[in-house]
């Protein structure tokens, strides 16, 4: 993805400043802001892709902001921050929708590890969505494939699915592979026939051959 556009909410001048500062030096753009409702009027426009966000500030709290943020469907990560440090706080925050929690006094190299995970993420679920239109013949299709690695696999999905041979779909999890090999499938010959997804990780290696191609009854016992 594009380098996010992240804000920094502290009430504590000093570290939303140095925090933010340290941010723009890698090459983010970052803005900061001192209370929750004066950043969720900026977080309302849409476009803020990470909030690196302290818990305990007057009025509104972070994981106040947070779920507010959440609830209106914008579609921010947040990673909060505090000094006061508890399980329960911790499990609170993860289970209303943050992406992580963090002990102050915050280490940048552990806030940029944290964004370069969101950014992941993010890029990941992006190009999920376009292959999930490239799977339904989206009428949307010439206006999201605008990525060339998106048409270069477009391209490769098209000069493969009429052939007889094996494909080998390789890829982290969350990247699409399901989707690449259901679309193969849509534009082959077997079209008609049936897609059948194994997940290969879950049968034992010592029963893979039965659970594909059966077995003779009796040819397990001792």
């Amino acid at each position: 993805m594009v380098s996010p556009q992240i804000i920094v909410i502290d009430d504590e001048l000093a570290i939303r400043q140095v925090l933010s500062s340290n941010l723009m030096k890698e090459g983010y753009s970052v803005e900061n802001y001192g209370d929750a409702d004066s950043a969720f009027e900026r977080l309302s426009k849409g476009d803020v892709d990470i909030a690196v966000c302290d818990i305990r500030m007057p009025g509104v709290s972070g994981i106040e902001l947070m779920e507010k943020v959440l609830k209106s469907g914008i579609d921010t990560s947040f990673l909060l921050m505090t000094a006061h440090a508890s399980i329960d706080t911790a499990i609170e925050a993860m289970r209303l929708g943050a992406f992580d929690y963090m002990i102050k006094p915050v280490h940048t190299e552990e806030v940029l590890h944290q964004i370069k995970q969101i950014c992941d993420l993010r890029g990941l679920r992006t190009e999920n969505r376009l292959l999930r239109r490239l799977v339904l013949g989206d009428s949307e299709d010439e206006c999201v494939l605008d990525s060339e690695s998106i048409h270069r696999i477009h391209r490769m999905i098209d000069k493969v699915a009429g052939t007889e041979s094996t494909v080998l779909i390789t890829g982290e999890s969350g990247t699409g592979k399901g989707i690449i090999a259901r679309r193969i499938h849509k534009l082959s010959d077997r079209f008609n026939a049936p897609f059948i997804p194994v997940n290969c990780g879950s049968i034992a290696e010592n029963l893979m051959e039965s659970e594909f191609f059966g077995h003779v009854k009796g040819a397990f016992t001792g």
